[in-house]
């Protein structure tokens, strides 16, 4: 009888795992393969549409139809799980109350955050009537070391140009 495995390569050339061809996995393989999939599908749909905060791991155990430690198996936590699906670090508290000031202090005006190349966060926010190629409208425009500094940075600039503070 021949056995025969399929191991992870090495680190050295070009990463080839896991194999692209469907018949060179086991069962067992293409069913975790599937079952993250299905993981990443429902959290991400969970995230964007109730948010980090108003998501629980049970919350996607459920959309999922599997058990919590179904999850845990693909991540150790909710911070894990959120830069699994996304790809970078979970919003932060301060992050969520910097969006809720704005949001209730200036509910027309649109709001983008970004990360730099450097690694420096990037947030502007603009009037309704902003337009890049016309002298309308504000743009306030803010930098920092986190979403949120960043964010913090453009409405304080925001209310400079309102002239006085948001509360």
């Amino acid at each position: 009888m021949t056995v025969t495995r399929i191991m992870k390569p090495s680190s050295v050339g070009p990463s080839t795992w896991p194999p692209t061809d469907g018949a060179s996995l086991n069962r067992r393989a293409r069913a975790k393969l599937a079952t993250e999939a299905r993981l990443r599908d429902a959290a991400r749909f969970l995230f964007v549409n109730a948010g980090y905060f108003d998501t629980t791991i049970r919350d996607i155990a459920g959309r999922m139809g599997m058990s919590t430690g179904a999850v845990f198996n693909h991540a150790p936590d909710k911070p894990g799980l959120w830069r699994l699906v996304m790809g970078g670090p979970p919003p932060s508290p301060q992050l969520a109350e910097e969006v809720a000031l704005i949001e209730a202090a200036l509910p027309d005006w649109g709001y983008l955050v970004r990360k730099e190349p450097d690694g420096r966060y990037y947030a502007s926010l603009s009037t309704p009537d902003y337009h890049p190629l016309k002298p309308e409208g504000f743009l306030a425009v803010g930098r920092g070391d986190s979403p949120a500094s960043a964010v913090r940075a453009a409405r304080i600039e925001a209310e400079r140009h309102r002239g006085g503070m948001i509360q």
